[in-house]
């Protein structure tokens, strides 16, 4: 009976102990995650960051040949150059 016992309480020690490093294992997985999952999220920040400012060069480059356009087209008139080099620097 004694054997028995003992091998049902070694068993049960065993089986607690894999479960305890299993979830220290986990523990240190998990925050090793979170720590990536903040770097990529930092990443992406910088890239969407970088993505607007490109949109706002575009669109500001896209302003400015219409501006030039507009000095070319109808700059003939010194009050309408005079408008559209404002616009245009």
């Amino acid at each position: 009976m004694s054997s028995l016992r003992t091998r049902i309480l070694l068993v049960g020690a065993v089986t607690a102990a894999g479960l305890i490093l299993i979830g220290i294992v986990t523990f240190f997985q998990l925050s090793k995650l979170t720590a990536e999952s903040n770097t990529a999220v930092s990443r992406l920040k910088s890239v969407l960051a970088l993505v607007d400012s490109a949109r706002s060069a575009q669109h500001h480059f896209k302003t400015q040949v219409q501006e030039w356009k507009n000095i070319l087209i109808r700059g003939g008139d010194q009050a309408l150059y005079d408008k559209y080099l404002k616009a245009f620097g």
